[in-house]
């Protein structure tokens, strides 16, 4: 399965500010969260383009938006939920009444999943923001 890269999941990486906000904080899960080798992240600029951080380029990160994989935004809620089968059972259930029929991608899903658990906030197709739930 590849990355969601459309313009909808990168507008949602975006406008999660919480999520965007981590690489400047220490998250509650671990280390200082910094581009690493593999990572997805938006470059801005006169025009948008997505690259993957080969290690080795100068990009500065404080002027790009991480896409977080889903192993990324499943890491974020581990500590609420440490194992695996209770995660995946919230996540049914809870994407399951709120985002299934908006949401296009599994990364979508799991990032609508993360931001409703830990946020508790919901993103508005139409409007395309999250509010508050």
């Amino acid at each position: 399965m590849k990355m969601d890269k459309t313009e909808t999941y990168i507008k949602m990486c975006e406008k999660a500010v919480e999520i965007q906000e981590m690489r400047w904080e220490r998250p509650p899960w671990g280390s200082f969260k910094t581009l690493e080798k593999g990572d997805y992240y938006v470059r801005f600029g006169d025009k948008r383009h997505i690259s993957i951080y080969d290690g080795d380029t100068d990009d500065r990160f404080d002027e790009n938006s991480w896409l977080p994989t889903q192993s990324d935004l499943q890491e974020m809620v581990r500590d609420k939920y440490p194992v695996p089968w209770v995660l995946i059972k919230a996540f049914a259930r809870k994407v399951y009444w709120t985002s299934a029929d908006t949401a296009m991608s599994m990364e979508q899903l799991w990032l609508a999943f993360v931001m409703m658990e830990t946020y508790s906030k919901q993103w508005l197709v139409n409007s395309q923001e999250w509010v508050k739930i």
